[in-house]
């Protein structure tokens, strides 16, 4: 794990000296007045589908970036108008956002910093790539939030904005979903860039624990438990390819996969052995697969925080040539047939072709901004995508 510090700092040098160049590009192109008015439409068309959905009163609204869409390649800012209880609105209006520019930008400069990387270092693995496109993602979301801020009265000033039924107080924030922000604007205040650069910026915690208390003025706890919306968003989990990770061997025997299902696993023992071959260089990730889904202590501890009930086995994965051994975890899914339905945070889907495990988005982004490693993450293929109409 050292060396993914090692590897994101060198990028992170090399993505500042790239960045200088960049950010005036991008000035230069969003002073064009046709792409200003690409963010007024995209801004006006949430704030109509508010209207239409009769969502009653907005109290914020977020501009929201998520670790599962950086992780994917897909960059979709997530845009969410809450009403009056916030995170425990169940209603909250939803749509996509993907500024043009910024993050075709931000792969062109991937391809140069992993290119000099590469050269440098020997074998660079998935993992370790993902470390590095989390540390320099960072300047590009900096370039959106600045961007937000600029254009604060031209968005806060359409007539849908004007339409809008809205709570005293209302305020704007940038920030990860369901993770910290920063507030951009707030309703009666006067002239809120200015009193939040000199006050160090006011931050934002999108709470999900009703009555929380605050750690500071500015900030509450939060702990994440399940999506606020009815309808939630799920991904299919694998494990990520391109890492050198054990490989279990000579298994056949030891735990019958057939019974690893809630009707079953009380027929398994309670710990199981599993004999591994791992390289010099292999890493222990968070996510495992084969043969069944494992995952490491950590990862067991946050899935807990969302299905508590769910059960787990035990399984040790022992490398006799590397005397090493390793704890891990086996959750006890709940099985769904193709096409059917399940609330739950994680489960499996039976398919013709085998079968898939889904992971609803809030667990994956929770499991992400912990830094966890080693998750593969897919778009379920009939997946309903909701974007702003402009």
């Amino acid at each position: 794990m050292e060396r993914r510090k090692e590897l994101a700092d060198a990028a992170e040098e090399m993505q500042k000296e790239l960045f200088a160049s960049r950010i005036r590009e991008l000035e230069t192109e969003y002073r064009k007045p046709e792409r200003r008015e690409e963010v007024r439409k995209v801004f006006a068309g949430l704030f109509r589908l508010r209207e239409r959905q009769g969502g009653g009163r907005a109290g914020c609204l977020g501009i929201c970036y998520r670790y599962g869409s950086i992780r994917m390649g897909t960059y979709g800012l997530r845009l969410v108008l809450y009403g009056e209880d916030f995170c425990l609105d169940r209603n909250p209006t939803v749509c996509e956002w993907r500024p043009p520019c910024f993050f075709e930008m931000f792969e062109e400069d991937m391809a140069v910093i992993l290119r000099k990387l590469k050269s440098a270092f020997p074998r660079i693995y998935a993992y370790e790539e993902d470390a590095v496109r989390l540390r320099c993602v960072e300047y590009y979301l900096a370039a959106v939030c600045r961007l937000c801020m600029d254009m604060e009265g031209e968005i806060l000033c359409t007539e849908e904005f004007r339409r809008m039924e809205r709570m005293d107080g209302f305020y704007v924030f940038f920030g990860r979903y369901r993770g910290e922000g920063e507030i951009l604007y707030r309703a009666g205040k006067d002239a809120p860039e200015q009193e939040d650069r000199e006050s160090g910026r006011e931050a934002h915690r999108q709470d999900r624990e009703c009555g929380a208390e605050p750690e500071t003025k500015t900030e509450t706890k939060t702990e994440d438990k399940t999506e606020a919306n009815t309808k939630a968003e799920y991904y299919v989990l694998t494990s990520q390819e391109g890492n050198s990770v054990p490989r279990p061997v000579n298994w056949y025997g030891k735990l019958d996969v057939r019974k690893m299902n809630r009707r079953d696993y009380g027929e398994l023992p309670k710990h199981v052995l599993l004999d591994v071959k791992a390289g010099a260089d292999a890493v222990y990730p968070d996510i495992l697969t084969d043969p069944v889904l494992m995952v490491s202590p950590e990862a067991r501890q946050v899935i807990k925080k969302y299905e508590a009930e769910m059960p787990f086995l035990f399984v040790v994965l022992c490398d006799t040539e590397g005397e090493e051994a390793v704890a891990y975890h086996c959750p006890v899914l709940t099985d769904v047939e193709e096409n059917g339905e399940c609330g739950e945070a994680l489960y499996r889907v039976r398919t013709g072709k085998g079968s898939e495990v889904r992971i609803r988005s809030d667990l994956a982004e929770s499991l992400l901004a912990r830094g966890a490693v080693g998750l593969g993450l897919k778009e379920v293929a009939d997946a309903e995508r909701t974007a702003c109409r402009t």
